[in-house]
């Protein structure tokens, strides 16, 4: 399975950017969103499986370390549940998440998307765009 880690430190916006994703491909009609393990709605990380033609990815916002979150272990066997593809999952900067992102991918090199941060709000909106287009190159 393809693994795209898009790493960052906490509170960075990898799972806003995760979400503009998942709101952008469900606009498009050749992607089809075929299941959701939790409600799309702003107070949860999200675990999503979309199909389009042959293939199937899953798109996960969680990738917190620890027991207490959607880690990214979990997003791993939920991809795998779903016979995914390919895997997008948050995951931090170094430690255990990028660690488990390595064991997920096995004998293929996962890919890792640094998250680009700005404390400027209006700058930081735009490079969420930004580092969502770049996930898009790595999609089927």
């Amino acid at each position: 399975m393809k693994i795209i880690g898009l790493q960052g430190r906490a509170r960075c916006g990898k799972t806003t950017t995760l979400k503009m994703l998942i709101r952008h491909l469900q606009r498009l009609s050749e992607w089809t969103l075929i299941h959701s393990a939790t409600p799309l709605d702003e107070s949860t990380d999200w675990q999503v499986c979309f199909k389009t033609g042959r293939k199937k990815f899953a798109v996960c916002t969680g990738g917190d370390p620890g027991e207490n979150y959607i880690n990214v272990r979990d997003n791993g066997e939920y991809a795998c549940s779903h016979n995914a593809d390919a895997l997008v999952t948050a995951c931090r900067t170094r430690g255990s998440t990028v660690d488990d992102v390595i064991k997920l991918a096995g004998s293929t090199e996962p890919i890792f998307i640094p998250k680009s941060c700005h404390d400027d709000i209006a700058r930081h909106v735009g490079l969420n765009k930004r580092d969502m287009d770049k996930i898009l190159t790595h999609l089927p």
